[in-house]
């Protein structure tokens, strides 16, 4: 098979350990006889903007969300900051973004601006690209003749119970929901000591 294998991406940079398990398990493919490269998935960085901007197209979206809690318990600590920032009203979000850059959350404000509500038109364009991105990397897969791809799961490697809370989540692996191909994960490895972010 040929393999091709990213390390990191440029929205957010991956920790030394998921960067470590990643060459690991490129090299343990070459072992087995694959053909193995490193590579970077084109227009990464839009999966991710038109990912966000389709799931926070409706207008009153913060509805959907109540809907889905449970209102007979409160809901745990580590959703904290997604529902913070999910059910904010609609008429606080023009402010959300002064506030998240006030507060120096800058990871958090490249996400808020991808999330606001779209007209049907901005929709319609929206579409038109994921389309046409769909397509590009499609293209991209078959000229390089990739049979699959190893990435990081995420920039950060599984957190600890209650660590969620704390942290925005930097997922790598939304994009393949916008792209509509299958992806998987599986643990290789573990955070060594000396392996910081």
């Amino acid at each position: 098979l040929k393999i091709g294998y990213v390390e990191q991406f440029s929205i957010f940079d991956s920790c030394q350990g998921l960067k470590r398990s990643i060459r690991e398990t490129a090299e343990s493919l070459r072992k087995l006889g694959h053909d193995v490269v490193e590579t970077q998935i084109p227009q990464f960085d839009d999966g991710v903007r038109i990912y966000l901007s389709i799931q926070s197209a409706n207008y009153d979206y913060t509805k959907d969300i109540k809907d889905l809690l449970d209102k007979s318990e409160p809901p745990i600590p580590e959703y904290k900051i997604v529902l913070q920032v999910n059910l904010m009203p609609s008429w606080l979000r023009p402010f959300q973004k002064p506030i998240l850059k006030a507060m120096n959350r800058e990871r958090m404000l490249q996400y808020a601006n991808y999330c606001k509500p779209l007209t049907v038109n901005e929709l319609y364009h929206l579409q038109s690209e994921l389309v046409a991105m769909n397509q590009e990397f499609d293209e991209w897969m078959m000229e390089n003749k990739f049979d699959a791809l190893v990435i990081p799961p995420s920039a950060l490697p599984a957190y600890r119970n209650s660590q969620f809370q704390d942290l925005t989540l930097p997922l790598y692996t939304l994009v393949f929901n916008t792209l509509d191909v299958p992806a998987g994960i599986v643990p290789v490895s573990k955070v060594m000591p000396d392996e910081t972010f």
